[in-house]
């Protein structure tokens, strides 16, 4: 074990040499041949900290090594026949490429090797030159409402002396790697779905693709190096928890795959297993979609997240895309991947839509955002409605005075003052709120009736109410996704006021009302709890267009024109 040492008082090359390692690095150095021949691209990979970045230069200017090596920008840049990256590395022993290339000249089917990696001296709380990671641990489990997470931990690996300290094991590190070039390309290089900085994740998954493809990877414990990670790095490490286990997931490396059935669909939506899931609309949007393609001779599976990664013997996965990304195996086994953008735009990101074999837009403006930089084929498929749910029966005219109450709105805070409800209120009508977590703020709470509606339920209090309120997150609004609410509501009879949103006009013409600011709002709720026969026109015809052309039935049929046609090339 190593000394111990005041923290930020020495080098990682001098903390290294008062211990065991001194004689050993020494020794190990000497026995090295001075020319290699090898020739390296060392590539810094992108730290939110230039620090760091100066920390490392100043180390590898004094480290000593027999290897000839240029700083590349990246990869494609980069002109070594060996590529090695380092991730938040700031200080590096001598020799610490000397004893990855050791790895490659021992066995010529290597095809990672990593060195040992310990904290920062620039590290609080105690940890400086503690070990960090001599080798790497995966482990990976549900966590709630969030599907399956996993975590990367100090493997405390012992390299054998006497093969110079090197280890064969899956993942040999996550701060400092050597592949060859030609190999690293052939792999697909760094996957792009980690592109948020969670470098630890995307070089853990490189380490996995390497073992898929029939290689080696080592860990060469005489590699030292260490590392330095502030919040901003952590943060952008998060995503890359939920990624990784999607690529890889339970006997991704044994080879072993279910009988697939072509007439099978798995349709995963965001909404958790537990009971909390029967209050998120994913739940019920993506029943509804079940039963339509059910209608159509499929079989199906309403898949929630914290099941999506599980084994399935369905050929096509199709993805609701709503509050969580989904990530397709990194090994292709002949799924198709269908996304169904249906909300959460903004946290959509490129790489993570051209996994997909097709995608369905929510909406013409979405489409024309991502079309230039995704290269999927893909259609326009708005949210709709479910009849079966959301048909109010009762078709004769109610008098006004059965109708409860003036304003409704339904719908959760997560935090957010809703803009239709900051307009409105304070109101001297009769308004009341269902939703949840609206405890922060008073003037809203003081409106609440219940945190949720049972699905049987809600035809009847859409109806019942003179109006309708609807507002669309700022997300939903920047790209054109028409609130799921509005179809429903429709579908019940209710007549609708909205905030506007792009395409909104074209999709209902004159079948709903939007207003512009807070006194247009207020005008128009006046005008409309007056003009009875007005608003129930209104809401008819608002009722027959969604009934025409926007129920999940018309959307099960476009989806199986995709299954059937075939439009899968890439497969």
């Amino acid at each position: 074990m190593l000394g111990k040492v005041k923290r930020g008082i020495l080098s990682l090359e001098a903390y290294a040499a008062r211990g065991k390692d001194k004689i050993r690095i020494q020794e190990r150095l000497r026995s090295m041949q001075e020319d290699t021949g090898m020739s390296v691209s060392v590539i810094n990979l992108p730290v939110d900290n230039p620090d760091v970045k100066k920390r490392f230069a100043a180390s590898i200017a004094k480290a000593k090594t027999n290897i000839q090596y240029e700083i590349a920008e990246d990869a494609e840049k980069a002109k070594g026949e060996y590529l090695v990256f380092v991730n938040c590395v700031d200080d590096v022993c001598d020799g610490w490429l000397d004893f990855l290339a050791e790895a490659f000249r021992k066995d010529e089917n290597t095809g990672i090797a990593g060195g040992s990696t310990y904290y920062s001296a620039k590290m609080r709380k105690g940890k400086a030159y503690k070990t960090r990671f001599k080798g790497v641990s995966y482990t990976a489990n549900r966590t709630d409402n969030r599907g399956m997470s996993c975590k990367l931990s100090n493997a405390n690996i012992e390299g054998d002396e006497q093969s110079g300290g090197i280890t064969k094991t899956d993942i040999p590190s996550i701060n400092i790697i050597m592949i060859k070039a030609d190999y690293y390309r052939k792999l697909g290089g760094l996957c792009k779905l980690y592109e948020n900085n969670a470098w630890d994740f995307a070089i853990a998954d490189l380490c996995f693709m390497s073992v898929a493809y029939g290689k080696d990877n080592y860990l060469c414990d005489n590699c030292l190096v260490s590392v330095f990670r502030d919040r901003a790095i952590r943060k952008g490490n998060n995503d890359g928890r939920y990624i990784l286990p999607g690529r890889w997931r339970k006997n991704a490396l044994s080879g072993k795959r279910p009988k697939i059935n072509n007439n099978e669909i798995d349709i995963c939506a965001s909404m958790p297993a537990n009971e909390d899931g029967k209050f998120w609309g994913d739940y019920h949007y993506a029943n509804a979609l079940q039963a339509a393609l059910e209608r159509l001779g499929y079989i199906t599976n309403v898949v929630p997240i914290d099941d999506w990664y599980e084994e399935s013997t369905a050929r096509t996965v199709l993805v609701l895309r709503g509050r969580r990304g989904y990530y397709r195996k990194a090994l292709d086994d002949g799924q198709r991947l269908i996304f169904w953008t249906i909300s959460h735009p903004a946290d959509i990101s490129v790489p993570e839509l051209n996994q997909a074999n097709y995608i369905f837009y929510a909406s013409e403006r979405m489409q024309d955002k991502f079309s230039e930089k995704v290269d999927v084929q893909s259609e326009v498929l708005m949210q709709c409605t479910d009849p079966v749910a959301m048909l109010y029966s009762d078709e004769r005219v109610i008098p006004t005075n059965n109708y409860s109450p003036e304003l409704l709105f339904v719908g959760n805070s997560r935090g957010v003052f809703r803009k239709i409800l900051r307009d409105v209120l304070p109101t001297d009508h009769d308004l009341h709120v269902y939703g949840r977590h609206w405890e922060k703020f008073p003037e809203v709470q003081e409106h609440v009736i219940a945190n949720y509606i049972d699905n049987d339920k809600v035809a009847s209090v859409y109806h019942n109410a003179r109006i309708l309120l609807n507002d669309h997150w700022d997300d939903m609004r920047e790209y054109g996704i028409i609130s799921n609410r509005i179809f429903d509501a429709m579908c019940a009879g209710a007549f609708v006021i909205s905030d506007d949103v792009p395409g909104l006009e074209e999709t209902f013409g004159g079948c709903l009302v939007t207003y512009t600011d807070r006194k247009d709002l207020s005008d128009k709720i006046d005008y409309y709890l007056t003009h009875e026969f007005e608003r129930m026109r209104i809401a008819r015809a608002g009722r027959k267009r969604v009934l025409n052309k926007h129920t999940f039935d018309d959307r099960a049929e476009k989806i199986a024109e995709v299954i059937m046609a075939d439009k899968y090339a890439r497969l």
